[in-house]
């Protein structure tokens, strides 16, 4: 499928449609954070857990496109609502909340009002830490045996709180943890052909890994496409902290596999490898990471390769925005998310062909990138 974008036609998508999709959330969910939107029973899940920060994020995003003073108070109210419910949450998602949210007011005003939860939040994320297997625990409490040797792909995105907390205070620690779990996770989650297992559970005692799987996904041995996007902008992120040229090499393996395995209707199935494809939901969330993840990687090359990632990039996004942002609401007072065709876990049943806070996050922050590419190419 050939599709292109045009700046207008960005700028079209961030300036109306997105910012007048922004206040009906706003004005029908207060302060509860969107988490999906499901078409099947017309109603909003809220307050997610790991998914609040995008929240923040996407008021964030559009903030620095328009410079509108009401989504920069918006952003700082739901920032706060964040920091503060968030302040004892233990998980290895504290990147997707802090990095969203707190890191990036620091990033976009000078603020410096919520650096130290956001700090805080990177230690807790670093506690996490096994040192025998080299790996972040996913999930549960630390004195909890249950899940204790169980990590997953999505943590790749997550060190990237980790590798900020380094640049700002030089604590040694921030950077040996994310260095060394990216470490694990180069080598235990990517097979050889460039696809990625989801999970890995290790030893937690001897750091040997004891199985590896796909949990979200078609089965143990297909490939997630949420998670193989998780994997491209992952790896671009340490790439860019550690100027390794291997993490840079292994970006471009995973997003060589995921381009691949585009269908010719332009958007991705939830699992490249079920044998039903295409007749499976699609997963516009992954595809939306993707983009993001691939323009990133572009922001770290030159010549050729930037040019070749950024019209790669710009093929995710095209059908996107051509067929897959959400209508409005036809209920006065009622709103949707931004970008239909998400799949949050098929196998739950939970958020299929809904709108998913991250993946409306991922869009906005990729056509943000792509702005910014075409006016600096």
């Amino acid at each position: 499928m050939n599709a292109s974008l045009s700046v207008a036609r960005v700028r079209a998508v961030l300036d109306g449609w997105c910012q007048r999709n922004v206040v009906q959330i706003v004005v029908e969910l207060g302060d509860d954070f969107p988490d999906y939107f499901d078409p099947q029973v017309d109603a909003w899940a809220r307050n997610g857990g790991w998914t609040e920060g995008f929240w923040p994020g996407i008021l964030w995003q559009l903030y620095a496109h328009s410079k509108d003073h009401q989504l920069l108070t918006w952003a700082r109210h739901y920032t706060r609502l964040l920091t503060e419910r968030k302040s004892r949450f233990t998980d290895h998602d504290l990147g997707f909340l802090y990095d969203h949210s707190a890191v990036l007011e620091h990033a976009l005003t000078g603020d410096n009002e919520l650096l130290p939860e956001a700090l805080a939040a990177a230690g807790r994320l670093a506690d996490r830490f096994n040192p025998a297997g080299r790996f972040i625990r996913a999930h549960g409490a630390l004195d909890d045996p249950e899940r204790a040797g169980y990590a997953i792909i999505d943590t790749a995105m997550n060190l990237h709180l980790l590798f900020w907390a380094h640049a700002l205070t030089s604590e040694e620690r921030f950077y040996r943890v994310a260095r060394e779990t990216a470490s694990t996770i180069a080598r235990e989650y990517v097979r050889t052909d460039g696809s990625t297992y989801q999970v890995v559970w290790f030893n937690p005692a001897t750091g040997a890994v004891e199985q590896k799987g796909t949990l979200q996904g078609y089965g143990p041995e297909s490939c997630w496409s949420r998670g193989q996007a998780w994997a491209i902008y992952g790896f671009a992120q340490v790439h860019r902290a550690t100027g390794e040229a291997a993490y840079r090499d292994l970006a471009y393996a995973v997003a060589r596999y995921f381009l691949d395995h585009v269908p010719e209707d332009g958007v991705v199935p939830y699992d490249f490898l079920d044998p039903a494809v295409p007749a499976v939901p699609k997963d516009t969330s992954a595809q939306a990471i993707a983009a993001a993840g691939l323009l990133a990687l572009a922001d770290l090359s030159t010549g050729q390769e930037r040019h070749s990632l950024h019209a790669a990039a710009e093929g995710l996004l095209a059908p996107l925005c051509d067929g897959y942002l959400a209508p409005p609401h036809p209920v006065p007072g009622r709103s949707r998310g931004l970008l239909r065709g998400g799949c949050y876990f098929l196998a739950q049943g939970r958020g299929v062909d809904s709108e998913l806070v991250f993946g409306d996050y991922y869009l906005v922050e990729a056509l943000m990138r792509y702005l910014a590419f075409q006016m600096w190419a």
